[in-house]
């Protein structure tokens, strides 16, 4: 069985490479695929999708050609990627951008900014999140 796949879309280069860092230190066995902004991100996602992979997704919301929002309402609207788990991964502590996610069904909105362990928490998170749940089928399957 493939290790996990997870795409990460940011277009912070720091926070893209202190995410490689949490992945690689938490020790996770997963495929990770990193896209510097949404729309880059979104054909990264269907990629993974065709190719057979059931990708977690975290995205930053604010970002240059489409933001983070709209990239979650993308794979939202889409047959293929609808039940995608998605995690918010955002400096954003905004009540209205927390609600937003939240009514577009994301499984999780984390802000860079309370993490713990600042960004090496994710790694952490992910290990346990990736344990604890089943992904769905792939939708290429």
């Amino acid at each position: 069985m493939a290790p996990p796949c997870i795409v990460h879309i940011d277009d912070n280069p720091v926070d893209a490479r202190a995410v490689q860092r949490a992945v690689r230190k938490a020790k996770l066995d997963v495929a990770l695929h990193q896209a510097r902004d949404g729309e880059a991100g979104l054909a990264l996602i269907h990629e993974r999708v065709a190719v057979g992979d059931t990708p977690v997704v975290l995205v930053d919301l604010k970002m240059p050609k489409l933001d983070g929002m709209d990239v979650i309402w993308a794979l939202r609207a889409a047959d293929a990627t609808r039940a995608l788990p998605v995690f918010v991964l955002s400096t954003s502590d905004d009540a209205a951008d927390i609600d937003a996610a939240w009514r577009a069904h994301v499984a999780g909105y984390l802000c860079k900014n309370s993490l713990s362990d600042g960004m090496a928490a994710v790694g952490p998170f992910l290990r346990e999140w990736l344990a604890a749940n089943r992904l769905p089928p792939s939708p290429a399957a």
